[in-house]
């Protein structure tokens, strides 16, 4: 066993997956008990894990690692101070600790492994929500999209971590109530969106009542109520309306274009104005191209032309440029370069002289480009407009019911995440 911790012939490093199945293994082998089938179990089971990680393209060590953890948390101890990989499980099921009562320990070694082999089949439909789910949760259709899609809003926004137990609880806990699981998946998303990227709050805000929310779940301590008003609640301390409307109207300071949810902002928009229509912009291809080539600034930054120059005054366009009534989701801005509005705008079906379609918004396979198509001259007016627009639905997007504080935060787990803090906002949100 020791053997196997340091070398394998992978050549590198183990898992604490990995090492977690190599101690089980071990245990197995010396249970003083007639011929009994745990090293078949984990066998059997790890087996299964690794397959499941490996189609929903979860299979680098990260994700292993990842799914040790979050199980430990739901099903264990919800305290993060106290998980430290493999050397939690062996203190779990240590023969010292079960000296003289192997059957005892047999039977928790076999419990810890289908709760993790369970866990594995939820963990990998939450981070790689299509083609069904491993439980039933839902016959139809309609509803089993709504649930994808409240799960793709989540993985956009970022911060998982903070949310695989609970999540992993209410799926585990309750395998076929689709529309509960979708209220929590979306009241996660609304506390990712409004409390790490709106208001800029340190990735770990929260998690260790998270935490302890997703153990009372699996341990069947909350129902569903008690759960989803519980997030309720979170949100309203990390994030209470008065902040959060003071966030989303502090225009002047605000610098849009920098900040790191405006591609999910504006991406939450395409689809609300595509409606039943699908977005023809993948979201993945949004996330791996740069800012600059994603996002369109109407009035250019260096505005040349004398359309621009006729129309705002210096200081207009120092305050409104990077406003974001000016900016838009774009497929690939580096076409309009600097041009007028007119010539952005351009009309539906017109053409180069080669008889291609000309880049403009009019020609846009984007909802939001196509709008603008509509207008007809971009003023300091028209970007006020625009911004008044899109922030009354923000407000309304990302919107919950204020909940008269009953459990609140205590000062423990303000203290633990205090400590844990990363050093900037969001950077270990997926960790």
């Amino acid at each position: 066993g020791v053997i196997f911790e340091v070398m394998n012939d992978r050549g590198k490093q183990l898992t604490e997956l990995e090492k977690a199945k190599n101690y089980l293994l071990y245990l197995a082998s010396k249970l003083d008990l007639p011929p009994q089938t745990l090293g078949d179990t984990v066998n059997t089971t790890w087996a299964g894990v690794f397959a499941r990680l490996m189609a929903a393209g979860l299979s680098d060590s990260r994700y292993e690692d990842q799914l040790l953890r979050a199980h430990w948390l739901m099903a264990y101890d919800p305290d993060r101070r106290s998980w430290e990989g493999t050397a939690s499980v062996k203190r779990l099921l240590s023969l010292r600790g079960y000296e003289g009562r192997h059957g005892d320990l047999l039977a928790d070694a076999l419990t810890y492994v289908a709760s993790l082999g369970r866990a594995a089949r939820v963990y990998s439909e939450i981070l790689s929500p299509v083609g069904g789910f491993a439980a039933p949760l839902t016959h139809d259709e309609a509803e089993r999209l709504r649930v994808e899609r409240a799960s793709r809003r989540l993985l956009r926004v970022g911060a998982t971590a903070t949310f695989l137990p609970l999540l992993m609880a209410t799926r585990l806990r309750y395998p076929d109530d689709a529309a509960h699981y979708e209220e929590m998946v979306g009241l996660c998303e609304v506390f990712s969106f409004r409390v790490y990227r709106l208001l800029g709050k340190y990735a770990n805000s929260g998690q260790s009542s998270f935490f302890r929310l997703a153990y009372e779940v699996y341990a069947e301590k909350r129902d569903q109520a008690s759960a989803a008003r519980r997030v309720r609640e979170l949100i309203s301390y990390y994030s209470p309306d008065k902040e959060f409307a003071a966030a989303l109207s502090d225009t002047r300071e605000r610098r849009w274009y920098p900040w790191g949810g405006l591609k999910y902002l504006l991406y939450e928009w395409e689809e609300r104005l595509a409606g039943k229509k699908a977005v023809l912009l993948s979201w993945e291809k949004v996330e791996q191209r740069d800012l600059a080539r994603t996002i369109e600034h109407i009035l250019p930054q260096t505005p040349t032309d004398p359309y621009w120059l006729s129309r705002f005054s210096p200081e207009q366009r120092e305050q409104l440029t990077h406003d974001l009534g000016n900016l838009v989701l774009t497929e690939d801005n580096s076409s309009y370069l600097n041009h007028a509005f007119d010539r952005k705008r351009g009309t539906t079906g017109e053409t180069r002289p080669s008889g291609d379609l000309l880049p403009c918004y009019a020609n846009s396979i984007l909802f939001q480009e196509r709008a603008l198509a509509a207008t007809p001259e971009w003023t300091p007016d028209a970007i006020a407009q625009r911004r008044t627009e899109l922030l009354a639905w923000a407000r309304q997007r990302w919107h919950v019911d204020p909940v008269a504080a009953e459990e609140g935060v205590t000062a423990e787990d303000e203290e633990i995440d205090e400590v844990e803090t990363v050093e900037t906002p969001v950077a270990a949100a997926n960790g």
